[in-house]
């Protein structure tokens, strides 16, 4: 059989691979977002959502807007949102979800620059993929050409230039993020300094942002989205999950709290660390103490799983692994 029969017999197929795949995407999209099954839920966020007032636009080619949830989040959200500007995004949307340490006071006073703008999520319950889909439709209707759903502990970046400049440049409308978990530095005695190291291993979870679609559903923790088109794995998150034992302390039990809300635990749905680790509440002190110290935990999603290594903080406020610490 002659090579170019075979080159376009491949070539062929793989396009109706291709193609095929886009069909199921649209397909699931379209019930996440639309179907009978989830209806009442995504009744219920609408309902509890007050987001500002915004005029409704075309799509602006090239504009980048970031979307987020947030709860007590004060000791972060701050310098998470200069990043943000500092990485070149048009917008940040975060809508708090009840927050009572400070963190809503904290965005009101700095709205209003042009580049954040603030809502209310009150809804307690922890729908959190129905609530991202509702942020990112906001910010496609603000004419937002890009999506980056990110969480107040994750700094995002692009693999070799800033996070905008990387999306604009993109040739795929998904682009998926390897993350990696920074985690408190401890001193010789074990306890918790101000300091910084990171895993050197990638985390088992990826996030993504993406070109805004009709047809775009985000699926549990922003960890994939349903959407015709290919991925282009161009991003990378630096991730800080745990700040100070008694954030940790609190994010597990305000998680557990909030996924309760949403019923009986279901498979398949994610979230299922918060209510783990709610169970073992007597074992948190010495999870933290080993997670300092390099040692991971199976009930623990963002824990460490390789070498851990000293960074400064500084310098990655606008470049990704400024010193070339982690292995490619």
């Amino acid at each position: 059989m002659p090579k170019t029969f075979v080159r376009v017999a491949r070539g062929a197929k793989h396009r109706s691979l291709l193609a095929a795949k886009d069909v199921r995407a649209t397909r699931h999209a379209a019930t996440q977002l639309w179907g009978p099954a989830g209806r009442d839920v995504r009744r219920r966020v609408a309902d509890a959502m007050d987001l500002p007032d915004i005029p409704a636009r075309r799509r602006i080619t090239g504009s980048v807007w970031a979307v987020a949830m947030v709860k007590n989040e004060v000791d972060m959200i701050e310098q998470t949102i200069d990043h943000l500007r500092h990485q070149g995004v048009d917008g940040v949307l975060v809508a708090d979800n009840g927050s009572t340490d400070g963190t809503r006071e904290l965005l009101r006073d700095r709205a209003g620059d042009g580049l954040l703008h603030v809502g209310d999520d009150n809804e307690p319950a922890y729908f959190q993929a129905p609530k991202m889909r509702y942020l990112a439709a906001w910010a496609g209707r603000a004419g937002a050409d890009w999506v980056v759903p990110f969480d107040a502990d994750e700094w995002w970046y692009g693999a070799h230039e800033s996070l905008a400049e990387t999306l604009r440049a993109s040739s795929t409308p998904i682009a998926s993020a390897v993350i990696h978990n920074a985690f408190p530095a401890p001193d010789e005695a074990g306890a918790h300094t101000s300091g910084w190291q990171v895993d050197r291993a990638s985390a088992r979870l990826e996030k993504v942002a993406y070109r805004s679609h009709r047809f775009a559903a985000l699926h549990h923790g922003n960890h994939g989205v349903s959407r015709p088109g290919r991925v282009e794995q161009s991003l990378r998150i630096l991730h800080f999950p745990w700040r100070s034992e008694a954030q940790f302390l609190s994010k597990v039990a305000t998680g557990a709290a909030a996924l309760r809300l949403t019923g009986p635990r279901v498979a398949g749905e994610g979230g299922d660390h918060w209510r783990d680790l709610d169970d073992a509440a007597d074992e948190l002190g010495d999870i933290w103490r080993r997670m300092l110290l390099g040692e991971g935990h199976p009930k623990l999603e963002w824990s460490p799983s390789g070498e851990l290594v000293p960074i400064a903080i500084d310098g990655w406020a606008r470049q990704w692994d400024p010193a070339g610490v982690l292995a490619p």
